[in-house]
Formats: C-alpha cells, structure tokens, sequence
C-alpha cells in the first residue's frame, strides 16, 4: 500500500515527519507521498509560496528514501481536492492500494470534503493521532515573535526559513 499525505506543509515540521515514519511501519507501506496543495480548499491565511514549501519539503524529506515528493496537486490548475489526486494516483499506481493518511482531528469534518464517498471507495484511511504539541501554526508565530523554534522541524528547514526570511513579523 502506498501511503498518500496531503497538506499544506507551511511550514513541514517534525509532527508530520513522525507520524509518517510511524504509519510507514505500522501500515507496511511502500511508500509514503508527501503532496503539498497549491490551492488550499479549507485555509483561510494566506500560504508561504508553493516555491518556498516545495523547498523545505525536499530537504525535509532527503534523509528518507521511503518519502517522496509528489507534486500532482502542484501541477493542477485546479483547487486541491483529494479525490482528483487519489484518481489520478490510482491511474499511476493502477496495482497498488492507496492509504489516505489523515489526522484524527480531521475526521470528525471528513463529511466537508469534496465527494468524500467517492475518495471512501478509492483510498483506505490512515487516521494519525497528533502524537506531539507541535503545529505549523505554532511554527510561524515563535518565528514571528522571534521564539526559538529548534527541534519542532528539521534543521535545514529552520536555515531555510532564517534564511528566506519566511514567517517574520513585517515590522522586522
């Protein structure tokens, strides 16, 4: 089974990375697709340019040869929806089961997506308790207010938003 991990990443941060490394062994995946959207369907701030959420992907997810940087939504000139991604996947993977990895805190707002039967049929779910206090939320406001965000996401991707200047309060 492939395991399928759809987010805006904004940034990627070690929660995402641990509950993949969990699900990988746990669900004996062969691997695990990490598809940023490009246009969120449920967000209401304004994302990070895909550019810069693709870059910190890719060095988040070097370290793993089982994580794989699938830019399906990226290349779409529609919203983000997860049922064109899963269809389009199960073109590509026509052998292989897919498992939608999803949060539990997702779960209770499932029956918001878009054709969610249709994805029912298509996908087996993943649901993926949140197993540590960390948030891509949290992330982007310890930056803005200047609060070390060390060990909440890998180090390269930290350098990178240092580096980039990403989440910074707009006065600074």
């Amino acid at each position: 089974m492939i395991g399928i991990f759809g987010g805006v990443f904004d940034p990627i941060h070690i929660g995402h990375l641990r509950i993949a490394i969990d699900a990988l062994e746990k669900y004996k995946l062969s691997h695990i697709r990490f598809i940023p959207c490009k246009i969120s369907v449920d967000k209401r701030r304004k994302q990070t340019s895909i550019n810069h959420r693709l870059a910190m992907l890719k060095l988040a997810l070097k370290p793993y040869k089982k994580f794989i940087l699938d830019t399906t939504e990226i290349t779409r000139h529609t919203p983000s929806y997860m049922l064109l991604t899963l269809k389009q996947l199960q073109q590509e993977f026509p052998k292989e089961k897919l498992g939608l990895m999803i949060g539990a805190d997702r779960v209770p707002t499932l029956h918001r997506w878009y054709k969610y039967k249709e994805i029912l049929q298509i996908a087996e779910l993943i649901i993926m308790p949140r197993e540590l206090a960390v948030s891509s939320t949290k992330i982007r406001k310890n930056i803005q207010l200047d609060i070390n965000s060390d060990y909440l996401l890998p180090n390269s991707v930290l350098k990178y938003i240092h580096q980039h200047h990403l989440y910074a309060h707009p006065n600074k």
